[in-house]
């Protein structure tokens, strides 16, 4: 058993991307959050995350190895953000910002702020019960 375990929050939301977010228009890119899809739980594999809808359907999500659309590396296949972010950024861009909009799989309500580089070195994720990340 792994000691020194700590939750970092619970979830909040879990998503999946479908289809990329940016669309190319000859007018240039933009960004449209309505492609993201809530969904109830995850299948997360070594290949990637992939869901079932609230209707059956059962979809990759954009970042999954086998998606006919993946465009990114093989270390892109899980996100996971906090709400504690999305708190800062409100702070400094508004609050227009809304909790998921960046396109994460999955949401933590986590008090505090944590840089990447911290998180990189230290998750481990681990599921103590079905709703708590923590590493």
């Amino acid at each position: 058993m792994v000691k020194n375990i700590r939750a970092l929050g619970k979830v909040k939301l879990v998503q999946i991307q479908p289809s990329g977010l940016i669309i190319e228009t000859p007018s240039g890119d933009f960004y449209d959050v309505s492609r993201r899809v809530e969904v109830d739980k995850l299948n997360i594999t070594s290949l990637g995350i992939e869901a079932t809808t609230s209707s059956g359907e059962h979809v990759l999500d954009i970042h999954h190895i086998d998606h006919p659309d993946k465009a990114y590396d093989v270390d892109d296949l899980v996100c996971i953000g906090f709400t504690s972010h999305y708190e800062a950024m409100r702070a400094r861009y508004g609050e227009h910002i809304v909790d998921g909009t960046a396109g994460e799989n999955i949401l933590s309500n986590m008090a505090g702020k944590y840089g990447w580089k911290i998180l990189a070195s230290k998750l481990r994720l681990r599921m103590l019960r079905q709703d708590t990340i923590c590493c």
